[in-house]
């Protein structure tokens, strides 16, 4: 019987001492949990278009390095065959 009423009078004081000591009511913690889920929402959606963002960049100046790339290769092409004709000329005399 001792048993039952300290286990009774320590969850009393449990419950006392947790409500003396809760930093929050229940309503105030989910509304709390309800604006750090909008602000991770927005944060996400921030994040999202700035990685957008930098992907077209990235593409923009991968497009300039090809043409720059290609306009290079060809130059090469066409000096080598000025090239190749000059030297086939020289032989040929």
């Amino acid at each position: 019987m001792k048993f039952v009423w300290g286990f009774f009078l320590g969850m009393l004081a449990g419950g006392a001492l947790a409500m003396i000591v809760a930093p929050q009511s229940g309503d105030e913690v989910r509304d709390a949990a309800e604006d750090l889920a909008e602000a991770a929402k927005t944060l996400s959606s921030e994040v999202q278009a700035s990685v957008a963002e930098v992907i077209e960049r990235g593409k923009a100046v991968l497009d300039v390095a090809r043409t720059s790339i290609d306009q290079a290769v060809d130059e090469g092409r066409r000096a080598a065959g000025e090239q190749r004709e000059s030297l086939e000329s020289q032989v040929n005399n």
